[in-house]
């Protein structure tokens, strides 16, 4: 009986939501606006007055009044008012809390009412849903108002992405009119990093991510000399045999670290990811690009990025040899893996190679469809494309979220780090960092 009455009810939906005349479209859409509905009260008034009496004149002067001051009275108030929207100087990351100050100066002598600024605030907004970022209620006459927003970007890219606009409806909605928002300075949303605890060690037998040990002047390893004494040289250094023979203070000259480059290399070949939005794959191979990256680099060892499978024209290289900044900034400035895929239907020729850059530690980041083909032992972290099928698997920022388990990463070789699911992505990516890089150190 359920199932019949189910039928039923979608046959009549079915039946009530069918176009039985699509020529007569576009001479119909005009009523889906409320312009529209306006329009057509006012002539059934004025045929009231015609055909009745002059009460439908009433009506028809009524609704005209009302479309008058439905559809200038936004456009007046967009004319009076100007706005900035300035976003702070800190570092942004995606699922991170920041503050945007929307500026506004209303030159009328009456407040504005019912205004929407809308825009890409990077929120992941569904694609049906409009993109309103903020709204606010009034606007004082005769003010220069500021309003602090707090926002949290739910993707990388730049913030704000595209044009911003301010825009009101207000009294009735009828018609809404927008003009530009003045965006001075926009900022980049840096992808998020997983914290990986632990730092790597030296010593002076294993070449590892912070380097090796060479002959040159410093306060690691052995001793290869004796020298004077200089201001600011550690007590423990002093070597007192030499001190006493030559009547002055000398010190022990030891090794230091030289440190090597690790060249991590990313796989965002469309092909070899699957998902959408923020928590595609594509996503993911970035934010532990951006994880291992951070980490070496807050470990003191140089860092060379390359990308591959992106359109040969993009940048597809960048290193810390100026900071980390430079690095987030490439990460961040990533197409989307949509817009990677429409890129290669457009122009097929993509950066095929899969070799490493330099030489020293490698380190490989892809899915379970990539396929390293260097020739080169390297580190490689890789996601598990069945943990991120499921739908249930798909919210990074929510830690109620049951996890997906994939793959079984116990299946796998040593020097491979598996992703099985956003979840567990933290203690994965934490447990194989210290598996891999810190061993050493123990």
């Amino acid at each position: 009986m359920k199932a019949n009455l189910k039928r039923l009810f979608g046959s009549v939906l079915k039946f009530a939501n069918h176009d039985f005349f699509p020529q007569a479209n576009p001479f119909v859409y005009w009523l889906k606006s409320p312009v529209g509905w306006v329009v057509v009260a006012i002539g059934f008034s004025i045929a009231v007055g015609l055909l009745i009496g002059p009460q439908g004149y009433i009506l028809a002067a009524a609704f005209a009044a009302l479309l008058v001051l439905g559809m200038f009275w936004p456009w007046i108030s967009m004319k009076g008012i100007k706005c900035r929207l300035v976003l702070s100087d800190e570092e942004l990351r995606e699922g991170e809390e920041a503050e945007i100050v929307f500026q506004v100066q209303n030159y009328w002598p009456v407040p504005v009412f019912g205004v929407m600024v809308n825009g890409d605030i990077l929120q992941e907004l569904d694609v049906d849903e409009e993109p309103i970022a903020f709204s606010l209620r009034r606007v004082p006459a005769w003010s220069e108002a500021e309003f602090r927003i707090p926002v949290t970007p739910r993707r990388r890219g730049h913030l704000p992405s595209g044009d911003v606009q301010l825009s009101t409806g207000f009294p009735f909605g009828l018609v809404y009119i927008s003009k530009p928002v003045e965006i001075p300075n926009r900022r980049l949303v840096w992808p998020a990093c997983q914290s990986l605890k632990g730092q790597p060690g030296a010593d002076s037998v294993i070449r590892n991510v912070m380097g090796s040990l060479c002959d040159r002047a410093g306060d690691d390893g052995e001793a290869i000399g004796v020298r004077d004494y200089r201001l600011g040289d550690q007590l423990k250094n002093v070597h007192w045999a030499q001190t006493v023979r030559s009547q002055r203070l000398m010190v022990r000259e030891r090794q230091t670290l030289s440190a090597s480059v690790v060249s991590v290399t990313v796989d965002l070949s469309p092909a070899h990811h699957i998902g959408h939005g923020t928590q595609s794959t594509f996503e993911w191979a970035i934010r532990i690009a951006a994880s291992v990256c951070w980490q070496l680099h807050q470990s003191g060892s140089g860092v060379r990025l390359l990308f591959v499978g992106l359109e040969s024209g993009d940048q597809n290289q960048t290193s810390n040899r100026r900071g980390i900044k430079p690095v987030m900034d490439s990460l961040a400035s990533l197409p989307t893996l949509a817009q990677a895929q429409q890129a290669t239907i457009e122009s097929p020729r993509v950066s095929s190679s899969m070799g490493f850059v330099g030489g020293g530690q490698s380190v490989f980041i892809g899915t379970s469809k990539s396929v390293a083909t260097d020739g080169v032992e390297s580190q490689k972290f890789m996601i598990d494309l069945e943990g991120f099928r499921s739908e249930e698997a798909l919210d990074f920022f929510d830690s109620e979220a049951d996890p997906v388990v994939g793959d079984n990463i116990e299946e796998h070789d040593a020097t491979e780090v598996w992703v099985t699911s956003p979840q567990q992505a933290a203690d994965q990516l934490d447990a194989g960092w210290k598996r891999s890089f810190c061993r050493v150190a123990g």
